[in-house]
């Protein structure tokens, strides 16, 4: 876990501010949110989630425990490494 946490920049924020609010921010964390995990189902949308600068989604998990989360990371850590360095950012 260390060694895959040291390839992000970790932030948190209350989720039903993010969920519901009608901000820039709370606008890409909307539009993250209904790619990931809970797409189809609505509801909270807590979690952990690996998205590039630019938005897009690399992965994401709602768990606490170690394993699911690691796997989870690899998986955010291997789509970065994918993506093309002109989709990582946002042109402005």
């Amino acid at each position: 876990m260390r060694r895959l946490a040291q390839y992000y920049v970790p932030a948190a924020d209350e989720v039903y501010r993010l969920q519901s609010g009608n901000d820039p921010e709370c606008q890409l964390f909307q539009y993250v949110a209904r790619q990931g995990h809970y797409a189809a189902k609505g509801g909270s949308q807590q979690g952990i989630y690996c998205i590039a600068p630019s938005g897009v989604l690399l992965a994401s998990i709602n768990s606490t425990e170690a394993g699911p989360v690691a796997r989870t990371l690899q998986q955010g850590l291997e789509e970065w490494n994918k993506l093309p360095k002109a989709r990582r950012l946002l042109p402005q």
